[in-house]
């Protein structure tokens, strides 16, 4: 396979070797938004970029909508001025969440990787002094 440069500068250019670099504005696309009318609401993981409101009151028992594949990265927005819990357990396809990570806060942008049977978390929420989601 070519490794391929997009760059605002030489536009997209093939070279020999592998891999891709980007020397530009990354843009996810406009993604997908969802508003939750009661608990229990899942993310799609069908877009990079998913806006997730909680319909104005704070939702629990969220989940994702799928394991997604290996690798598969989204950024996960909660645009809404309410907390959204995750559902406890496997059952969310979270890695790792307990009680005292397991909510996004209002206006928090989370991203995930998936590792092809759960979504670990990579990033942080709004608040500058934590690190990753905070207790329900």
């Amino acid at each position: 396979m070519p490794k391929v440069t997009i760059s605002d500068i030489n536009g997209l250019v093939q070279q020999s070797g592998g891999g891709m670099t980007v020397n530009s504005r990354l843009y996810l696309g406009d993604g997908q938004t969802t508003t939750y009318s009661g608990n229990d609401g899942s993310i799609p993981i069908t877009a990079a970029y998913v806006k997730v409101d909680a319909g104005g009151s704070a939702r629990s028992g969220l989940r994702f909508a799928g394991t997604g594949d290996a690798g598969q990265l989204i950024v996960v927005h909660n645009a809404g001025g309410e907390a959204l819990t995750f559902e406890p357990g496997a059952t969310s396809l979270v890695r790792g969440l307990n009680g005292s990570n397991d909510t996004m806060e209002a206006l928090g942008t989370y991203m995930f990787v998936s590792d092809g049977a759960f979504w670990c978390l990579i990033g942080g929420s709004e608040k500058t002094d934590q690190d990753g989601m905070s207790a329900s």
